[in-house]
């Protein structure tokens, strides 16, 4: 009886083949598939080589930032193999539409390691509020210990999540008898288990933007306080609480705009899912590739960090000297606006190529006001 059922799986499968092969149209939105990740990886280059803003940060803090441009440049690469299989899959030519179809194991293990780079990068998120809460809880000590072990604990959790995930969570469900389309994770068995995880892994972003707000707050409570203590709070407490917010103000951004990207991609995944009984399987295999929001991720993290990164701007433009000449703003002009004049007490990095700058600025400050005069 079996048998016979996934014999008829697999001739139904042949025949949704056979519709997808002769689309054109889903060729075009694969290859997009392809060439967005590949623009994505260039960005994510550019972020690793030129951004400054992690290194300012605590080693831990450090190394999980980096991580997660890592996890990132990772998922580009995941989506490029995945997607590039895909077109060539259907692109190659066979008398039979069954030739096409590809083993369950194959499939699987080509759509998991796309969940693996998305689950690390997601997690290192998590990852990095957690080690922040460590920071100011024992902001007194943190910076002094340099402990690694918490560091290696994160990571140890991040892997063990991505793995445990596709491989002990949604394995069980799936159909290995029956040839897949392509590669996927999702099947017929597993799409519940799909669900619970999806939703459980957004709701868990959102409560920890809610929480890395709140542990911003504290921060900026204490750092008002140490103001107040004077001689009895060290320079090394300061320094821990400065650290603290800094780190902060880069996480905040960044689960926020990964928060958006899931979420949206969650989104459009039920909506797929919902109408997929009213879609031929042409139709809903363009609408379920044209579902690539997070292949934007890494173009859009660029674009966050020109803004939150003044010396990524300076690198573009040495790398681009076209780009440098159109530009006619005051390098003075360019710092106030980078450090905000109504904002001297809040933490900034400072820039060695900019201290000629600065003095040129304290210099017109001092010449525009005649109370400074003898």
């Amino acid at each position: 009886m079996f048998t016979n059922i996934a014999t008829q799986a697999e001739a139904g499968n042949c025949a949704v083949m056979n519709a997808l092969v002769t689309s054109i149209l889903l060729k075009m939105v694969i290859a997009f598939r392809v060439i967005a990740p590949i623009i994505g990886l260039f960005c994510m280059a550019f972020v690793l080589r030129n951004s400054r803003l992690h290194r300012r940060l605590h080693e831990n803090a450090k190394l999980l930032c980096i991580l997660h441009y890592v996890w990132t440049t990772g998922l580009c690469i995941a989506y490029i193999i995945n997607y590039g299989f895909n077109l060539i899959q259907l692109s190659l030519s066979f008398s039979n539409p069954c030739e096409y179809l590809i083993p369950t194991w194959l499939s699987f293990n080509l759509a998991a390691t796309m969940m693996i780079f998305i689950l690390l990068q997601m997690s290192s998120m998590i990852a990095l509020a957690i080690e922040r809460t460590f920071a100011t809880i024992r902001y007194k000590k943190y910076e002094n210990e340099r402990n690694i072990t918490l560091l290696i604990l994160l990571i140890i959790l991040q892997f063990v999540v991505a793995f445990l995930i596709p491989y002990a969570y949604l394995i069980p469900s799936s159909n290995w008898e029956q040839p897949a389309l392509g590669p996927s994770l999702i099947t017929d068995d597993n799409l519940e288990k799909n669900q619970l995880f999806t939703i459980a892994f957004i709701v868990s972003e959102l409560v920890v933007i809610v929480y890395i707000y709140a542990l911003r707050y504290l921060n900026d409570y204490r750092r008002r306080a140490v103001r107040k203590w004077n001689s009895q709070s060290g320079l090394s407490i300061r320094y821990q609480l400065d650290e603290n917010i800094r780190a902060l103000n880069l996480v905040v951004p960044l689960i926020c705009l990964q928060f958006i990207f899931n979420f949206t991609t969650a989104v459009m995944v039920y909506v797929i899912v919902a109408v997929e009984d009213d879609l031929d399987a042409v139709t809903y295999s363009i609408y379920d590739r044209l579902n690539g929001v997070l292949t934007l991720y890494p173009i859009a993290l660029l674009i966050l960090l020109f803004f939150k990164d003044p010396s990524m701007i300076a690198h573009f433009r040495k790398n681009f000297p076209q780009i440098r000449e159109l530009s006619k703003v005051n390098p003075s002009v360019a710092v106030i606006t980078n450090i905000g004049v109504n904002n001297i007490s809040t933490p900034q990095f400072v820039i060695a190529e900019n201290t000629n700058a600065r003095f040129d600025q304290l210099k017109e400050l001092f010449e525009a006001n005649p109370k400074y005069e003898k």
